[in-house]
Order: structure tokens, then sequence, then C-alpha cells
């Protein structure tokens, strides 16, 4: 056992930390086949749970989490307390977050199979071309000269064309594999803001494919996804509250139909403009709900798949989401079978956001002087890689962290342009924000924050606060470079570029 929370520890009736690294004594389920566990307690009473189980993914393996329930408690309660609606609210996001785990780490997997081939066989490549290289340097330094005969004698042994081309094939399919997982990465991004208290402007088309990006391992067996997104305007809303919403409908609409029959199915999502009002439609084809459920669908704890797991929460918490943004979540039953749920929201929720600097700088085709450019990262890998991308251009000095950037400004704060991560142990990009504004105030303006989007609740106000830019991760040279263009003006203050 590698965690069990504090319930758990109480249906066993045990001490947390005694049991983790312990074997687990009852049988491991299989997925959606719920199994019965009979506890014998110490006061001599047997208590009978039904567990199942998903299959995840925890520090980078494959593992399952399995869900204890009470048996005889009522899959649908006529009532729900309010204590036991919060359990279950949390369990029910547990199971959502295991199971968009397991989908994501396929996705994921995916391109990262090809990628990593890909750079094995650029590896050979590159021993290749060193190996011409070498050829080339032995026939110089033995003839006076090499003519295009030997020349192209000395090519064809080395397959030196082949290996060009295959290279340059390989790096666009790695180009292409890594852009997936940063989509990916994105769509995590924008679910893991579901407790955000501050609305945003954001598009609603960006978060919707956000949202399909997250699902899309359980629609892709099942059905054809279809987009059919018309031009909205952007609205103040919670983007991660929104994309929770979003997941649910998409997950209940995977699961409203049965594998095996691809080509008949379709699920449809659209984003449309109805006069006042934002249109989010997620329509399957389906099995529908049946007549005499209808009418419970939006009962929290109302469910018909109690059998896999199913809290019954995941309509609540959209129509919930819909009514925090003054609008509504309609139902539609299609003639044809399956179902349509819109989420309309009005154009003016009547959120209030915070305002961000938008102007951006022309990128600059050559920097008028060559700039001094401080790079601050907790990874050096990352250092490493912008060093390489932006030293023959600007002279780049990288620190790791933000004890060791503070001790080098100390002694030489003589830079255009700091870029620093936000998220770093001991002195984070706050910290070291306060400290430059203490220390070097001249400076405080040309820091240029990057973010993986994994903040705390502090740094997320900060970010949110700080006049500086936030570039997300992976950042772009062109990005980075029209801010050091801005800093490098001493006629033009400081700029922001537009939010990745």
């Amino acid at each position: 056992m590698l965690f069990i929370n504090p319930a758990a520890c109480g249906l066993f009736g045990v001490d947390c930390e005694d049991v983790l690294g312990e074997p687990f004594e009852h049988a491991i389920p299989a997925e959606g086949e719920p199994a019965s566990y009979q506890l014998h307690l110490p006061d001599g009473l047997v208590s009978p749970l039904t567990a199942t189980s998903i299959v995840s993914i925890w520090d980078g393996r494959e593992a399952t989490i399995i869900q204890l329930q009470p048996t005889m408690r009522p899959s649908v309660p006529p009532s729900m307390p309010p204590a036991m609606l919060g359990s279950r609210v949390s369990e029910d996001r547990l199971r959502t977050v295991g199971r968009l785990a397991a989908g994501l780490a396929h996705e994921v997997n995916n391109p990262l199979t090809f990628v990593l081939a890909n750079l094995e066989s650029l590896r050979e490549s590159h021993q290749a071309i060193r190996r011409f290289i070498r050829t080339l340097r032995v026939e110089l330094a033995t003839q006076e000269a090499i003519t295009p005969q030997s020349f192209e004698r000395i090519t064809a042994d080395a397959s030196l064309q082949e290996v060009i081309d295959d290279a340059a094939d390989m790096l666009t399919d790695c180009h292409k594999g890594m852009h997936r997982i940063q989509d990916i990465a994105r769509s995590l991004g924008t679910f893991s803001r579901a407790d955000d208290n501050q609305a945003e402007m954001i598009d609603i088309t960006r978060v919707v494919d956000d949202a399909c990006a997250m699902v899309f391992n359980q629609i892709r067996y099942r059905a054809r996804l279809v987009k059919r997104f018309e031009p909205v305007p952007m609205i103040a809303a919670f983007p991660g509250r929104i994309a929770q919403a979003l997941v649910n409908l998409l997950t209940n609409a995977a699961e409203a139909i049965d594998s095996g029959a691809y080509d008949k199915h379709r699920i449809v999502v659209e984003t449309r403009l109805e006069g006042d009002d934002l249109v989010v439609g997620v329509s399957d084809t389906g099995t529908g709900i049946h007549q005499d459920d209808r009418e419970r669908i939006f009962t929290p704890g109302f469910t018909t798949k109690a059998h896999e797991g199913g809290m019954g929460l995941g309509l609540t918490a959209c129509k919930r989401v819909a009514k925090e943004h003054g609008g509504r979540l309609e139902v539609h039953h299609l003639a044809d079978g399956g179902t349509r749920f819109e989420l309309v929201l009005p154009t003016d929720t009547g959120l209030t956001t915070i305002e961000h600097r938008r102007d951006s700088h022309p990128i600059s085709e050559a920097p008028l002087k060559r700039l001094r450019i401080l790079i601050v990262d907790d990874d050096a890998m990352v250092l490493s890689a912008l060093r390489r991308r932006l030293r023959r251009r600007y002279d780049t000095v990288t620190v790791l962290g933000g004890v060791e950037a503070l001790a080098r400004l100390s002694e030489d704060p003589g830079f255009d342009s700091i870029v620093c991560d936000l998220m770093m142990p001991e002195i984070d990009g706050k910290s070291f924000y306060d400290a430059i504004e203490k220390e070097h105030p001249q400076l405080s303006k040309r820091i240029v924050f990057m973010s993986g989007g994994a903040f705390t609740p502090r740094l997320r106000r900060f970010a949110a606060s700080v006049p500086n830019p936030v570039l997300q991760k992976p950042v772009s040279r062109e990005d980075l470079e029209s801010m050091f263009s801005a800093h490098g003006d001493e006629d033009e203050s400081p700029s922001v570029v537009p939010e990745a």
C-alpha cells in the first residue's frame, strides 16, 4: 500500500502510518468489477464493504486506486446530508482524476514512444555525420585536392544524403510529438485550476479544446469526435471550473456509448452565439437517458453507474458551475437516441477579472547591441537548453536557483534582462522579485517570469498582480526576444507579451 486516506483507515480500523508499505491482504478487484470485503473489526462485528478499482499512474508506475464503500449505504440516497455530500465530492474527484490520469498517460506515451525512438536514431545519425567528417579530413590530409568524384564517393559510402533526409523527417516528427505533449500539459493546467477564485477573460473555445484533449482517450475507441466551433467573444469566467464541467459532460457522453461500434457513433462538441448567450453543446449518439430517470439526473447522488463506482455528482457539479457564471445547464433528449447537454453562459457573466496588460513589442531582427541576459531556473537542463538557444545573439549567464541568482547579482548587477522561473525551492519567483526591488530596483522591471503552470495560491496571486510578463513554458525564443528588445530600448518602457 502506497497511500491510504483517513476514511479508509477508519473503515479498516488501523493506523495509516502502520500499514504504508505493507501488502494489501484482500483480493484486488478488476477495473469495473466490484468486489466484496468482509472486515472483522476489533469489537467482533463484521463490516461488509464494496470495493471498486481504477487503474492509474503513481510515481511514474502503473498502480491501482481502490475505492471502498459500506455495502449497506444506498446508491441513491433520498436526501444527502452536507457532510456525506462533501465526502462523496472528494471521492468523485479522486475517481475522475484517476481515470483522466490513466487516459492522459496513454496519450502522452504515444508521442513519447516515437520521439524517444527518433532521438535514438538521431544520435546514430550524428555519429554517421562525425564519421563522414573524419573521413573527409583524412582525405584532405593525404591528398592535394579532393575531386568532385572523390567527394561523391565519400558521400555515398557514408549514405550522407539519406542520413540528412531521415534526420530532417525525424526532427519534424519530434516537433509535432512535443507539441502534442504540450497541448496535453496545457489542458492539465486548465483543469487543475478548478478551485481558483479569480475569474479571467477566457477564450471558451480554447477551454473546450483542452477538455476534449483530456477526455479524448475515453472517446477515441467509442465514437468519432466532431468539433464545430463558431467565433464567439471572450467572457469573464473561471477557466478551471468550466473545464471540469466540460470534462464531466464529455465523460458522460463517452460512457453512454458502448465500445465496438466506432463507425456508428459520434460525439459532437460545438460553440455558438445565441443572442447574448454563449452556448457550449455536447451531444452523443448513445443510449440516451431512460424516461424514468430524466427527472432525477440533477439530483445529488443519483447515478445509474453505481456498479462502476459512479457517485452521481457530475451533472450536479456542471449545473453549479453554470449557475456560478449566471448561466444554466440544459438537457435535450434527441429523437433518434442520444442526448445533448448545453452549457448556456451569458456573454456578460458579471464576474470581476484582473486587468492584464497586453501591449506587444515587435520582435527585433537584430539587437542594436549584444545584450546581457541572466537566466534563473532550478532545472539544469532547462538552463542548458535556453543557453544554447540564445548564446549566439546574447551574452547569456545561467544560474541554478534563486539563491545563486541573488548572490550573482550582488556582485554583478549589469544585466539588460532577467528570465526567472516562478516555481523554485528556497527562493521562488515572488521572493526573488521582492529581493530585487529592495536591492536592485532598477532591475525589477527587466524581469521576465516563466511558469510551468503549477502555481501555489501565493504565486498565482503574485502572477496576476505583478506588472512583469509571465510566459508559459515551454517558452519560444521569439517571445523572449520580444522582451529583450523592449528592455534593450532605453526610450520605451518594458512591455508585456499576450498571455500564452
